[in-house]
């Protein structure tokens, strides 16, 4: 578990609103995703903070999640007005327990989190600086971390529907691009981009591509735990068909079709080791 201890501020607590129950539970904003505690997912999932803790303990146990990825100590002002360090869980966390003692619930919770983490992260960025006066590149960058983020869900998604072994999800993602980029599959836009072996797709994607595959991932993400599909085969179409309305409504609002974008000559990960160096480099003149 992280040594970094984070206090709580107000404008960091958001409420999720358990209407049958006539509940909110408390969560925090802190870096991209949503932390809470046992106690308070024992409230969200109406169970007892032990069964809680037993969860919490079997996943880190299995190896489903890695605790110092998924905790964090938190400095937390109580009634007594006292601060107390206490141990909260981000949003992988609370999803995986949820889905052990309380699959409605959590899906309910998953979708509610999903659109409001969206809007979170987008009004940071624009705190921290408008995002049309990004550069192309700063762009690309933010983009490619959020489906990264995305891209967990998916395939936590498209396991639940079935999707188990590695080369079928490897099948199934396919069957994504597949719908979006007009039948090609990863194989097909690798070769079009006329990318190396060892070069990933989207890391040599601007960022108007990027948008419209976490666009699919994010849909597809939705209907395979809205409409609870199951079934390989199931899974696949979904994604496929998912894809398939992304590129609808670009070729609806007149947008160039994806496999017609350019592909940037530089990758994400060399931008941002670039920048990482850049930063560096400052740091040492600053010092």
């Amino acid at each position: 578990m992280s040594n970094i201890i984070n206090e709580v501020q107000g404008s960091n607590i958001v409420l999720y609103r358990i209407d049958d129950r006539n509940v909110s539970a408390p969560v925090i904003f802190e870096d991209e995703t949503f932390w809470t505690t046992q106690k308070v997912m024992g409230n969200l999932f109406d169970v007892e903070s032990n069964t809680i803790t037993y969860h919490i303990q079997e996943i880190f146990r299995s190896e489903e999640l890695q605790e110092n990825s998924v905790a964090r100590i938190f400095r937390v002002t109580a009634a007594d007005g006292k601060k107390y360090n206490t141990k909260f869980y981000n949003l992988d966390a609370i999803i995986a327990v949820g889905y052990r003692v309380n699959s409605k619930s959590a899906t309910k919770f998953r979708q509610w989190a999903t659109n409001t983490l969206q809007a979170y992260i987008m009004q940071n960025l624009s705190k921290s600086k408008e995002y049309g006066e990004l550069s192309e590149d700063q762009k690309r960058s933010a983009i490619r971390k959020e489906m990264v983020e995305h891209n967990k869900s998916l395939a936590e998604a498209a396991k639940m529907a079935g999707v188990i072994d590695p080369r079928d999800y490897a099948i199934f993602q396919n069957e994504g691009y597949k719908g979006l980029y007009g039948g090609l599959g990863q194989k097909e836009i690798h070769e079009k981009k006329g990318l190396k072996k060892s070069q990933k797709i989207l890391d040599f994607m601007g960022s108007t591509e990027l948008a419209a595959n976490l666009f699919r991932a994010t849909q597809a993400d939705e209907k395979l735990r809205r409409e609870n599909i199951k079934g390989k085969s199931e899974a696949n179409q979904a994604h496929r068909e998912v894809g398939k309305k992304v590129r609808a409504t670009i070729k609806e609002l007149g947008g160039t079709m994806p496999e017609e974008l350019p592909t940037p000559e530089k990758s994400i990960a060399k931008i941002e080791r670039e920048q990482k160096k850049l930063e560096a480099e400052d740091d040492e003149d600053m010092g």
